[in-house]
């Protein structure tokens, strides 16, 4: 089946309590999701979500929406698949080149991954973050919710402006990764 624009819930969401990663990092102020149902058992759509390389494919898509991205990735001998594996992604935006280091910090089969960005990485649009998603069981298959916590841009960009690009853009990046999935179960 073809992916609808109503199978997917987008939007700000709210931190009701730090993360449990939170004595890693300063909270970060800003933060998006997307949500979808896939026809698919969990421990199916875990597996491929698990793997940095299909939630990175619109990273390595060239895009008009962003500026024309193309990333490249690298995983350590773990594939990004254990808490501690580091991923290394680098490419260029608007001519700007950009590179950030991520590591894996809590996985759950079948459950829950989350990783988040080592240092301060070099983008344009949203400064550190940390990003994972949540798989539930529905009747018939899997809810996904995948979400991002991010601070804006720390560089070149006014405050005002990086939270309106940032915003967009963590709005772009999590619909994707959700759409990604549709599209592997659903075609």
């Amino acid at each position: 089946g073809a992916c609808h624009e109503s199978e997917f819930g987008v939007g700000d969401i709210q931190r009701a309590a730090p993360a449990p990663w939170h004595h890693m990092m300063p909270i970060l102020s800003m933060a998006r999701e997307a949500t979808t149902t896939i026809a698919a058992p969990v421990d199916a759509v875990f597996a491929f979500m698990d793997d940095p390389i299909h939630l990175g494919a619109h990273m390595g898509r060239s895009s008009a929406v962003v500026g024309g991205i193309s990333m490249r990735m690298q995983t350590d001998a773990q594939r990004g698949q254990a808490v501690g594996s580091v991923i290394h992604m680098s490419g260029r935006m608007w001519g700007v080149d950009l590179a950030l280091q991520e590591s894996v910090v809590e996985r759950l089969p079948t459950r829950r991954k989350v990783w988040a960005t080592l240092g301060e990485p070099v983008l344009v649009m949203i400064g550190r973050y940390s990003m994972g998603f949540d798989i539930r069981p529905t009747d018939g298959g899997a809810y996904l919710r995948v979400w991002i916590d991010f601070d804006p841009p720390p560089r070149w960009m006014p405050h005002w402006l990086g939270r309106i690009v940032g915003g967009f853009y963590a709005r772009w990046c999590v619909r994707q990764i959700a759409q990604e999935a549709v599209r592997h179960f659903h075609s």
